[in-house]
């Protein structure tokens, strides 16, 4: 089998999956171009704990962090 025929191929087996809705791959690049969770990030004065935005849908949350012990 050719190199050409072989791209063709794999390129007809990968559009066939993303047709069908069991692309891996589709959903990871569709995660590069989802909306960010978070946009604002600060570090304490003493560095210890670190506070950033979190958005889900239309909330938005403020999480802080003990950066020693981050559960």
């Amino acid at each position: 089998m050719s190199r050409f025929t072989s791209i063709i191929l794999l390129s007809l087996v990968c559009f066939l999956t993303v047709a069908a809705g069991q692309s891996i791959v589709g959903d990871k690049i569709a995660a590069y171009f989802r909306p960010y969770q978070t946009d604002r990030a600060s570090l304490a004065p003493d560095g210890r704990h670190l506070a950033y935005s979190l958005h889900e849908g239309e909330t938005v949350y403020v999480l802080i962090v003990d950066v020693d012990d981050p559960k």
